[in-house]
């Protein structure tokens, strides 16, 4: 079991597929990428990757949005933007960014990684 604390906690229940966050919002994976039109499987592994690890690690974290944006040099490369709020002390955040994106990536295929960009922020 996970104990996450901060002023406004997530916690994501794998088997569920459930994302619970203070102050009572509860929302399932598969609402979270319904709006990744074209690429909902990877987007769902992806980030389910990435909130089991966050969980895991007992991080908190704040889902901020996911958005379908347009490569404006290449117009048939479309991707995903999973946007993150992590509560983690400032001198650590580079290092669990690079330590999520490590762990969360490694067994995608590059093909299927370049679909989905995460974009971590600062609380």
């Amino acid at each position: 079991m996970s104990i996450v604390v901060s002023k406004e906690p997530s916690i994501f229940i794998p088997n569920r597929e459930l994302v619970i966050s203070y102050p009572f919002y509860k929302t399932t994976l598969a609402d979270l990428v319904s709006r990744a039109n074209g690429f909902e499987e990877i987007a769902k592994k992806i980030i389910s990757r990435l909130l089991e690890k966050l969980t895991e690690l007992s991080i908190p974290f704040k889902f901020v949005d996911l958005k379908i944006e347009q490569d404006p040099e290449i117009e048939s490369w479309k991707y995903v933007v999973v946007k993150i709020k992590l509560d983690v002390r400032k001198e650590l955040f580079s290092e669990v960014c690079d330590l999520l994106i490590m762990d969360v990536y490694s067994k995608v295929d590059s093909k299927d990684a370049v679909k989905v960009l995460l974009e971590f922020e600062h609380v």
